[in-house]
């Protein structure tokens, strides 16, 4: 199952972080619902990508801010509040992602209207078989009520789940 996303790309240069709300500024853009590229930093993943859930952008895409760092070992957590987001998020290299930010600072309204992304996003699982991560750190003293409490729910999807728990642990000195 694949689900295709498509639009205009925007880069709000008022709100570069995404952690204000946007309220009516995303309008401005051609497209009504546009693909919106912010940097990383300020604020949680969750609330970059609801302030652009609720000014009306589709897709939000993440700027990673840190040199030579590989954005596929890292996981944008849930800060807690990311229940009801409803817009797919992504986190880019900081190398590719600045390339795109200084097109739209350099480039004219008529031809940044033009630019346009189209993201495949991939659903594998054909056999109706789910995999999930559950994410858990040694920060949080209410993670092992959860997953007790959790269990039960795991236990009745059967064989039709596959759960990895993955521990983040930080040093004590």
């Amino acid at each position: 199952e694949t689900d295709t996303v498509v639009g205009q790309v925007v880069y709000p240069t008022e709100n570069v972080d995404g952690c204000s709300d946007f309220g009516e500024t995303l309008k401005q853009y051609s497209d009504p619902n546009p693909i919106v590229i912010v940097q990383r930093g300020t604020c949680s993943f969750v609330q970059k990508v609801r302030n652009i859930e609720h000014g009306g952008g589709k897709l939000a895409v993440i700027v990673d801010e840190k040199d030579h760092e590989n954005v596929k070992f890292i996981t944008m957590v849930n800060d807690g509040t990311g229940n009801g987001i409803g817009i797919p998020s992504i986190l880019i290299n900081k190398k590719p992602g600045n390339q795109m930010i200084d097109f739209f600072k350099t480039q004219t309204d008529t031809v940044k209207g033009q630019a346009k992304f189209m993201m495949k996003f991939e659903l594998n699982h054909p056999d109706n078989h789910v995999e999930y991560d559950l994410l858990l750190s040694t920060y949080q003293d209410r993670a092992l009520d959860f997953v007790s409490e959790f269990k039960a729910y795991h236990e009745r999807l059967g064989k039709s789940v596959t759960m990895t728990p993955r521990y983040f642990s930080w040093p004590c000195f």
